[in-house]
C-alpha cells in the first residue's frame, strides 16, 4: 500500500466547482419538473401549517417516473440542463486525465478503497454540498417541497441521481446497512423520527475533510488507536518479522489480510515484530487498548476502525498479555475484528488461539542476551559505547518496551542534573542503572516487603570464610556476562544459571544485614518474602504465589530474600497422603524457579539441620552465620553506634560478656541512645546496662553479676 501524492489546491478547488455546478444543474432540472406539477404554494402552506386541497390531490396522484424522464427530454430548458450536467461531468473526467500518474482525486480514492460506484460518490458530494455552499441547504428544502427538510435524504438522492433505468429498490441498495456507504460510516443517518428514507443523510467530519484532501485519524478513535513508535530491533525480532511479512503478503495475495497471533512472554517483542512487519509493508500501525475497546457499541467501533484502517492504510496491534481479565464483550469485539473485517490485525499473546479461517499463530523465541544488547545499543544510541551495556543486559532482562522506557527515563534523570551548556557530556552509567531500577522495582511492591539497605561491609562482624563467601556472591553477580556470554559457558547450562544462596544461623546473627549489604554493593533492589505467608493451605496456591514473585522479579534481577525458609524447605516427607505429595511438589517447584531465575535468590533459615541434603546440593552457596563469640560481640559493640552519637566511658569488654546475638545488640544500642537523649545527651555505660536488662527480660534470660559485673 502506498499513499497517493497530494493534489494542488487549485486542482481540488476546480473539481469541487465543477461538481457543485453539476449538482445545481440537476437541482434546477428537478425544480422545473416540480413547478410543472405543482398546483399549490409550498412556502405559504408551510407558513400556515396546512396542506391545501390541491396539494393533497397532487400528493395522491400516481407517481409516473417515466413522465418525469420524458419531461427532461422534451422540455427545452430541462434538456439544456441535462446537457449541461453531462458536459460538466466530461470536464471532471478531463481534470482526472490531467493528474499525475500516481495522483488521484480524494473521492476517487474513496471509491477505489471502499468499492463505491458513481451513484455512491454522487451521494457523498450531495451530502458535502452545503459545507461548500450554504445555498444548497435552502435548495434542498425547496426541492423536497418542505422548507424544514433542508438536508439531503435518500428520497432526494433517488430523485436527483437516478437514471430512467434505475428503480427505487435498486437505488435503495446503495443505502443498505451492509452496503459500503453505511457499513464503513462514510455517511450516517440522523435521529429524526419518521421514515428512514426521509431522515437526514449526514457526512462525518472525517470524510468531509478527506474529500478536502486532509487525511488524519478520526478524533472519535484517538483514545483507542495509539500510534506505535519505531521498533527497537534485534536478531530474533527481525527473523520473526521476515517470516510474518512473507505470510502476510501471501495471505493478501489470496484475498485478505490474516490475523497474526504473536505468542511470547509479556514485553517479549510482539509489538516490535508487528511494527517491523508494518514498516516493511509500508502501512501505519496503531495500538488498541484492549480494556477500553469493550466500552462503546462494538459494531459501530468495528466499522470506524475498519474505515480508518482503509483510509490511513493502517493495521492494528492489541497487546493481550496485559489484559488480565478478558471480558465477554471484548472477546466478541475481537471475534468481530477477526471475522467481519479484512483489516490486518496483530495480537500480542501468551498463548495460542484456536485456528480460524484468517488466524495465523506465530511463536516468538525468547529474547536472549544478544537481542538485549542490540535493543540497548539502539535505544542508547551514541551513549552506548561509553556504558557497560553487557552488565545492564545481564542484570535487567527487559524487553523492547522496557528498554525504551528505561533509556528515556535515564536521559530525563541526567537532564535534571546536567548543565545545559554542557549537554554534550556522556550519559552517566549511574543514571541508566537508576532508571532500570525504577523500571523494575514497582512490580514487586504488592507481593513482598521492600528493604532499603542501611548497612555496609564495615557493619558486618563475621568470620573470614563466611565474609569471603559473601564477596564471592557479589563477584558472581558482577561477572555473569563474561562467564555466561563472552566465554560461552551459558551455552552448556540449560538450568542452574541463577545464583541461589542459603543463609543459616540463629535469629539476630546477621542474615538480613548481609542481604542488605549485598543489595547495597550490587546497587539492586532487595525484597523480603515471608515464606510462612506464601505457603497456602490450599493445594496449588503456593506454586501460584511463588510463580508471581519470580515473574515480577525477573525483569530487574531483584534480590529475593526468603525469610523463614523452614516453612517450605524442611526435610521432605514420605508420601503418606495427598498433602505430603503436594508439599514435595512445592519444594521441587521452588527449586526449579530458583535454578531458572536470572538474579540472586537468598533463603534464610534458623535450623540448618532441618534442611534436606538433596536441597543443599542444588544451591550455589551455603553461608553459616554462627552465634557470635566474645571477640565477635566486642567488635559488634564497638561498631553499633553511629559516629555522631556522643559517647561517655564504655566498657566494651564487659558488654561483650552478654551472650546475645547481633540483632539484640542493635536493639540494646538503640534503646540506650533514647535513654541517653533524655538524660543529658551522652551515651554512657549505665544507659547500655539499663537497656540490656530490658532486653534480657524480654528474652527470659537471667541478668547475673557475671554478665553485668559492677554495673
Amino acid at each position: 500500500m502506498t499513499m497517493t501524492p497530494p493534489l494542488e489546491p487549485t486542482q481540488l478547488n476546480r473539481f469541487f466547482q465543477l461538481e457543485l455546478s453539476r449538482l445545481r444543474a440537476l437541482l434546477k432540472r428537478r425544480v422545473l419538473w416540480l413547478r410543472y406539477q405543482w398546483n399549490h404554494s409550498p412556502a405559504q402552506e408551510d407558513l400556515n401549517g396546512i396542506v391545501s386541497d390541491r396539494h393533497a390531490d397532487w400528493l395522491m396522484g400516481d407517481a409516473d417516473r417515466d413522465a418525469e424522464q420524458r419531461f427532461y427530454l422534451e422540455n427545452p430548458s430541462a434538456h439544456d440542463l441535462t446537457t449541461r450536467a453531462q458536459a460538466l461531468q466530461r470536464d471532471v473526467d478531463a481534470l482526472r486525465g490531467q493528474l499525475g500518474p500516481k495522483q488521484a482525486l480524494p473521492i476517487d480514492v474513496l471509491g477505489h478503497v471502499f468499492g463505491l460506484g458513481a451513484i455512491e460518490r454522487d451521494v457523498l458530494l450531495l451530502c458535502a454540498a452545503p459545507e461548500f455552499d450554504a445555498d444548497f441547504q435552502a435548495l434542498f428544502g425547496y426541492v423536497q417541497d418542505n422548507i424544514k427538510r433542508d438536508y439531503p435524504t435518500m428520497h432526494l438522492a433517488y430523485a436527483l441521481l437516478g437514471s430512467p433505468r434505475d428503480s427505487v429498490p435498486q437505488l435503495s441498495a446503495v443505502f443498505n446497512a451492509n452496503a459500503p456507504l453505511r457499513r464503513y460510516q462514510l455517511i450516517q443517518t440522523g435521529e429524526k423520527p419518521g421514515p428512514v428514507a426521509l431522515r437526514p443523510l449526514l457526512l462525518p467530519e472525517r470524510i468531509l475533510n478527506y474529500l478536502r484532501g486532509v487525511n488524519y485519524l478520526d478524533t472519535n478513535l484517538q483514545q483507542y488507536m495509539l500510534p506505535m513508535p519505531p521498533p527497537l530491533l534485534s536478531p530474533t525480532i527481525e527473523t520473526a518479522g521476515r517470516h510474518v511479512v512473507r505470510a502476510v503478503r501471501l495471505g493478501r495475495s489470496q484475498g485478505t489480510f490474516p490475523v497474526v497471533n504473536i505468542i511470547g512472554a509479556e514485553d517479549g517483542g510482539q509489538r516490535e515484530v508487528a511494527s517491523h512487519v508494518a514498516n516493511n509493508l509500508r502501512i501505519k500501525l496503531f495500538e488498541l487498548d484492549p480494556t477500553s475497546l469493550a466500552e462503546p457499541d462494538p459494531m459501530v467501533l468495528i466499522a470506524l476502525m475498519e474505515r480508518e484502517a482503509l483510509l490511513v492504510q493502517g493495521a492494528f496491534f492489541i497487546d493481550m498479555t496485559r489484559a488480565n481479565d478478558v471480558s465477554g464483550r471484548l472477546k466478541r469485539l475481537l471475534n468481530l475484528l477477526m471475522t467481519q473485517t479484512g483489516v490486518l490485525v496483530f495480537l500480542g499473546n501468551r498463548e495460542r488461539i484456536a485456528d480460524g479461517s484468517r488466524l495465523m499463530n506465530v511463536h516468538l523465541s525468547r529474547l536472549n542476551n544478544q537481542d538485549r544488547l542490540s535493543l540497548w545499543r539502539t535505544a542508547l544510541d551514541d551513549a552506548a559505547p561509553l556504558l557497560d551495556v553487557p552488565r545492564i543486559v545481564q542484570q535487567f532482562r527487559f524487553g523492547p518496551t522496557g528498554v525504551r522506557q528505561a533509556a528515556a527515563t535515564a536521559r530525563n534523570n541526567a537532564a535534571m542534573h546536567t548543565d545545559i551548556e554542557k549537554s554534550s557530556q556522556p550519559l552517566p552509567m549511574a543514571d541508566v542503572w537508576a532508571a532500570c531500577r525504577q523500571q523494575s522495582e514497582w512490580q514487586l511492591d504488592d507481593l513482598a516487603q521492600r528493604i532499603d539497605p542501611a548497612y555496609g561491609w564495615d557493619d558486618l562482624v563475621l568470620d573470614a570464610d563466611a565474609l569471603a563467601q559473601l564477596h564471592e556472591i557479589a563477584q558472581q553477580v558482577h561477572c555473569r556476562h563474561r562467564v555466561y556470554v563472552t566465554w560461552g559457558y551459558g551455552a552448556k547450562l540449560n538450568r542452574g544459571r541463577g545464583i541461589s544462596v542459603l543463609f543459616t544461623g540463629a535469629s539476630g546473627t546477621g542474615k538480613t544485614m548481609a542481604a542488605e549489604i549485598l543489595a547495597a554493593e550490587l546497587d539492586l533492589p532487595l525484597y523480603r518474602i515471608d515464606l510462612a505467608g506464601v505457603v497456602n493451605k490450599y493445594v496449588g496456591e503456593t506454586e501460584k504465589n511463588l510463580r508471581r514473585i519470580f515473574t515480577a522479579a525477573e525483569q530487574g534481577g531483584t534480590i529475593l530474600f526468603f525469610d523463614e525458609a523452614d516453612a517450605l524447605f524442611g526435610k521432605r516427607t514420605d508420601v503418606k497422603d495427598s498433602h505430603d505429595r503436594y508439599a514435595n511438589i512445592e519444594v521441587n517447584y521452588l527449586l526449579q524457579l530458583m535454578e531458572n531465575y536470572s538474579g540472586l535468590a537468598i533463603l534464610a533459615t534458623n535450623r540448618r539441620q532441618a534442611v534436606d541434603r538433596a536441597f543443599l546440593r542444588r544451591l550455589r552457596f551455603v553461608v553459616d552465620f554462627p552465634f557470635p563469640n566474645t571477640d565477635s560481640r566486642r567488635r559488634i559493640w564497638q561498631r553499633v553506634l553511629p559516629q555522631h552519637v556522643p559517647v561517655g566511658g564504655l566498657d566494651y569488654n564487659q558488654l561483650a560478656q552478654m551472650e546475645i546475638a547481633g540483632g539484640n545488640i542493635h536493639t540494646i544500642a538503640l534503646n540506650a541512645a533514647f535513654l541517653a537523649a533524655a538524660d543529658g545527651g551522652v551515651v554512657e555505660m549505665k544507659h547500655f546496662i539499663a537497656a540490656a536488662r530490658r532486653e534480657y527480660a524480654k528474652l527470659d534470660k537471667l541478668d547475673t553479676d557475671a554478665v553485668f559485673g559492677a554495673y
